[in-house]
């Protein structure tokens, strides 16, 4: 067999697919080196074929079964290695048109079985293979029985090439489709090992120290998650409230309140957002919010709580194939109170020099209350001081009065650190609050991109009339926009991941009970309006009849006959040689159609000239261009049907004579 064969592609694509329900290289590269083995390894006999090929997927199932269980991977998945086993085996030896035909099917089970769980660009990769190897597979198998004695396939051109109009890419696009739709993503997971965020996991993209003497971090466009929502404000993911006098720490969590899960009865007076997380690792259990959150719902975290601190964070989190979660907030929430306890540690700080002490107080003097002391430390941070990433670190014995008194440049996080110190140093509860700032809206999706770039810091303090207040005293920094061209990439990357990778069981669901009310609106309306649906069904009805009566195809989804007059008669001249072959009667690769006409032991005067009649055809369409018309092809239909009787007759008259 050769490696180029479109089958045997496909098979191996199969053979991969199969290989990943295990890991991402080493069983798909085993797979792919048996196949290449199988196929350079000598012709075997057909001799207890049935019972090699039976040992053979026994083995693949135990494989497939065994260390599916021994590693934790996919147990589930041992019928479709049994399968591949079988199609390892099958490809030592010369297949039948019906066990090529098997084998495809097999490949194709392979695929579907992996376009379950693919969940980034390799379901596209497979799918684009699979629709540019099928149709060449299957006029492959077609075209193969021309050849029916040996294997030298090719051969010569007695057959059409496969041409694919576009009308059949159109068909191969609405499968691929309607299979897409009845296999969601994730459908055969439930026995995957998914990727878990536990308790331990620190993998989160963002500090949970911040140290104001570092010079800055990353700036990269890499989106992380997008937002959507009206009045989005700062995406809370960490509040830092430990000062040691340089760092900024968590310090000690403690659950405060389980959040209510799903969508609140009563929506008024609050603000719903949705966000659609890449990769759940980075968040580090711990969920981007803004506001103070009333309820919420997800689909890769459980048991979400929010902490004395503010966080919301949840038990574990999970990477799956729908990484979204949708929240509301309340427009106007209530202040709240501190415990006396809390009021101490978040003003707690270390002694500060009489230089930096002064600096505070004449910064702050004329302030009518604490609000707007706050607010003039705040606005003093962004009119003097100036945003640069990458500035040099500050003295670690005194990192803020370097900073205030000698550099007066920074990042986010050296501001947000100045003011929470200068706050507690008025006695006003604070903290630095590490998170997200929706800067960019996609103009195309209407959703906020969230970058890596994007992360901040920022301040909290708290006031009794007012509960937590959020202040950001980074000036602005010029960043540059996303161009348009961006706008769109990350649209559809996004769009890939919304409505592709994230077409699972749920969404599927919802799906077909939008169609379903969909149908339901419109055949209302067709009650509602029949007299002038009446109208309009009329002339199709007639025109149906029309064509009913003189005797044609309602519709012809089959080939243009003027333009594909050649691979119509090849169609029939091949059903013409299988029933000569099943007769014993064989075509060899080097004859030509008349010269296997006159060459062929045909006994029956009529059996010859209906050969003869399908013969002449076949030249005239594929040597001469010449149209079948429909006549020609009712024609051919009784000429190799009456070969198919005389078959069946010469069989029954064999048996009796053997009886003899």
């Amino acid at each position: 067999m050769p490696v180029k064969s479109a089958r045997n592609l496909l098979i191996l694509l199969g053979l991969v697919c199969q290989g990943l329900t295990w890991d991402d290289y080493l069983a798909p590269c085993l797979y792919a080196l048996a196949w290449a083995g199988c196929l350079v390894a000598p012709r075997r006999s057909q001799r207890r074929a049935e019972i090699i090929e039976a040992a053979a997927m026994a083995a693949g199932l135990a494989v497939g079964y065994g260390v599916g269980t021994a590693v934790g991977f996919s147990t589930h998945f041992g019928f479709g290695h049994a399968l591949a086993f079988l199609q390892l085996a099958r490809l030592t030896r010369q297949l039948n048109r019906r066990e090529k035909l098997f084998s495809l099917l097999i490949a194709l089970f392979h695929l579907a079985a992996a376009c379950t769980f693919l969940f980034d660009y390799r379901f596209v990769a497979v799918l684009a293979l699979a629709v540019a190897l099928i149709p060449k597979a299957l006029a492959e198998i077609e075209a193969g029985s021309f050849a029916v004695r040996g294997e030298d396939f090719p051969g010569p051109r007695t057959y059409a090439p496969p041409r694919l109009a576009l009308k059949d890419f159109a068909v191969i696009i609405g499968v691929t489709v309607l299979f897409f739709l009845i296999f969601p993503r994730g459908l055969l997971t439930g026995g995957l090992r998914l990727p878990m965020v536990r308790p331990g996991d620190t993998s989160t993209l963002l500090d949970t120290v911040l140290d104001p003497t570092r010079g800055g971090g990353e700036n990269s466009r890499r989106i992380l998650f997008q937002v959507k929502g009206e009045r989005l404000g700062y995406l809370r993911c960490y509040t830092l409230s430990h000062l040691n006098g340089v760092h900024w720490s968590i310090g000690q969590t403690l659950r405060w309140r389980p959040v209510e899960i799903g969508e609140p009865a009563d929506t008024q007076g609050l603000l719903g957002r949705q966000v659609r997380v890449k990769n759940p690792a980075f968040l580090g259990r711990v969920v981007p919010v803004d506001g103070q959150v009333i309820s919420l719902r997800s689909t890769f975290f459980r048991n979400p709580h929010q902490t004395r601190q503010g966080m919301i964070e949840t038990d574990y989190m999970w990477t799956g194939p729908n990484n979204f979660y949708e929240y509301w907030i309340a427009t106007n929430p209530a202040p709240g109170g501190l415990r006396w306890i809390e009021n101490r540690q978040l003003t707690e700080h270390p002694p500060q020099s009489a230089r930096l002490r002064a600096w505070v107080d004449q910064v702050t003097a004329g302030a009518t209350n604490k609000l707007d002391l706050a607010r003039r430390l705040e606005r003093h941070f962004q009119r003097n001081f100036t945003y640069q990433l990458g500035a040099p670190e500050l003295h670690r014995l005194a990192p803020m009065e370097d900073f205030i008194f000698n550099q007066k440049a920074g990042h986010c996080e050296r501001f947000a650190a100045a003011l929470a110190l200068s706050l507690r140093m008025k006695g006003i509860p604070s903290r630095v609050v590490i998170g997200y700032l929706p800067n960019s809206r996609n103009w195309v999706s209407g959703w906020y991109d969230i970058r890596l770039r994007d992360a901040h810091a920022w301040t909290e303090a708290w006031f009794a009339d007012h509960g937590w207040v959020e202040f950001d005293a980074t000036p602005a920094a010029s960043l540059p926009p996303p161009s348009a061209w961006s706008d769109w990439l990350e649209a559809l990357d996004f769009a890939w991941y919304a409505h592709v990778v994230n077409f699972d069981a749920p969404t599927q669901n919802a799906l077909l009970a939008r169609t379903a009310e969909m149908f339901g609106r419109a055949a209302y309306w067709g009650w509602r309006h029949y007299a002038w649906l009446a109208l309009w069904l009329l002339p199709v009805a007639a025109w149906l009849t029309w064509r009913w009566l003189r005797g044609q195809r309602w519709f012809s989804f089959g080939l243009d006959r003027r333009r594909h007059p050649d691979v119509l008669a090849t169609h029939y001249y091949g059903r013409m040689l299988r029933l000569l072959a099943a007769r014993g009667i064989h075509r060899e690769p080097t004859q030509t159609p008349l010269e296997f006409l006159n060459a062929a032991p045909l006994r029956e005067e009529a059996a010859r000239q209906d050969m003869a009649f399908v013969t002449r055809l076949f030249c005239a369409a594929k040597y001469g261009g010449q149209a079948i018309s429909p006549r020609d092809e009712q024609a051919i239909e009784a000429a190799l049907a009456r070969l198919k009787e005389q078959k069946a007759t010469r069989q029954i008259s064999l048996f009796f004579r053997r009886r003899r």
